[in-house]
């Protein structure tokens, strides 16, 4: 029977390989081949002549170990730095997303509250807000803004005007100034100009419009 070729192999730890055929050894252990596929038996496993054939190099096997070990320890260090890069980032993102969202709540706070004071002066209506206007004795030229984001009818039936001795005029007429075009809707972000009456101006009251604002 050849030394690398064995019916039956009895090992150690009870276990019988049959048909077994040397391939290969490490520092500790062989490579065999056997009926039932392929094994990695530990040197001390194998019978007492057969580990004088293949003796254990311990130092070449520690050698072999504390390579493994400090590839291991190479592997989790990377992995820490990597993991406190990843991290690192992900806080810096997050604070990143913070001071946005800080940004957009502040701009928002803004916007809300210089909303309030148009709405608190009159001077808007749902998305409508009156830009600007000028008097006449019975009349109101007003340009009027859509700060939203759909399309709304002007109703200039909820204007009112106030005139200098404090009295409150409510509309009664109206005519778009482009008088190409005569209907009511302004699209978002534009502005269009109307002519609004509030009746008969009385002769010598000195009782002209002073003001214009929602109802």
């Amino acid at each position: 029977m050849s030394a690398q070729t064995w019916a039956e192999l009895g090992l150690n730890d009870g276990r019988v390989l049959k048909a077994v055929k040397f391939v290969s050894q490490s520092p500790d252990s062989i490579l065999v081949r056997h009926s039932e596929g392929i094994a990695q038996v530990k040197k001390e496993l194998l019978p007492v002549e057969l580990q004088k054939l293949y003796p254990i190099d311990r130092a070449s096997a520690r050698a072999r170990d504390a390579r493994l070990a400090e590839a291991q320890a190479e592997l989790l260090r990377k992995k820490a730095i990597a993991d406190r890069n990843a991290q690192t980032v992900y806080e810096q993102r997050r604070d990143e997303q913070r001071q946005i969202d800080a940004g957009l709540a502040a701009e928002r706070a803004q916007r809300d509250a210089s909303l309030q004071e148009l709405r608190d002066s009159g001077t808007l209506s749902g998305e409508l807000q009156i830009v600007s206007s000028g008097y006449q004795l019975s009349s109101a030229v007003l340009h009027v803004k859509n700060i939203g984001e759909r399309s709304t009818t002007f109703d200039w039936r909820q204007v009112e005007a106030q005139t200098r001795l404090g009295e409150k005029l409510t509309a009664t007429a109206a005519m778009p100034r482009d008088k190409d075009r005569l209907d009511w809707t302004i699209e978002p972000g534009a502005t269009r100009v109307f002519e609004i009456g509030f009746g008969t101006y009385r002769m010598g009251s000195n009782n002209g419009i002073s003001s214009v604002r929602w109802k």
